[in-house]
């Protein structure tokens, strides 16, 4: 048994009719994973999902000019599945899907990222390259990459795994140090500290002077390896 999305399944890919909650959860993902993946999460063969996918969604029904909500529409799925995917839910054929991503690429705007635009932007680099985020927010490649840096955002392991291999998401060799604030005592037999951890300097003559002692061990590091600059980390309690 394994256990997808809240429910015990068995090893093998199940067969047969579809639940009500395999259809919806098939909706959800349809076009923001690739087939394989929702296969995987569903425990269904692909061609499964596929044949599934095409009674839900059905054929073509859409042609000519596209309107403002299919074009925003269409940059939520562009880097994650295939064409014929997108065409499927957005009801068009891949050739027009195919065309329309091509008219897109030729729109560039210039000027300051949006607040709105910078958390998509992160909700959406870690599965996207870099190519297919210029595309989806209509800006250079340069200018999606200096907002990368600028919030020292990666790719998620899974996806630079499935574009390049392996071997491409190890961690490059490299020296951590870490200083704990733990209470010690001096040569002198006297307590730097009586209770807890701490990285301040001590008023006590003769105290701990943790944080002088810290910057200095990362000036010392700093000489003799190299190291990275100093940055901002989001992180969420």
């Amino acid at each position: 048994m394994r256990k997808t999305w809240g429910m015990q399944r068995p090893a093998a890919p199940r067969r047969g009719r579809w639940s009500q909650a395999e259809i919806n959860r098939l909706r959800e993902l349809y076009g923001f994973r690739d087939e394989s993946a929702i296969a995987h999460e569903l425990n269904r063969p692909e061609a499964s999902v596929r044949k599934m996918a095409e009674e839900i969604f059905g054929a073509p029904t859409r042609t000519g000019p596209w309107s403002v909500a299919e074009i925003l529409e269409l940059r939520r799925y562009i880097g994650g599945t295939s064409y014929e995917v997108i065409a499927r839910k957005l009801g068009r054929s891949a050739e027009e899907v195919a065309q329309q991503i091509e008219e897109m690429r030729k729109v560039q705007q210039e000027g300051r990222w949006t607040q709105e635009e910078i958390a998509e932007f992160k909700r959406l680099y870690g599965t996207r390259t870099d190519e297919d985020l210029a595309l989806i927010f209509g800006r250079t490649l340069q200018s999606v990459q200096r907002l990368g840096e600028r919030y020292r955002l990666a790719k998620d392991k899974a996806f630079v795994r499935k574009l390049t291999g392996s071997a491409a998401t190890r961690m490059p060799k490299s020296i951590l140090v870490y200083v704990d604030g733990r209470c010690r005592f001096s040569t002198s037999g006297e307590p730097e500290c009586y209770r807890g951890s701490f990285y301040a300097d001590s008023p006590r003559k003769g105290g701990v002077q943790a944080s002088k002692w810290w910057l200095e061990l990362m000036d010392e590091v700093d000489r003799r390896y190299r190291t990275m600059p100093s940055s901002t980390v989001e992180f969420t309690e």
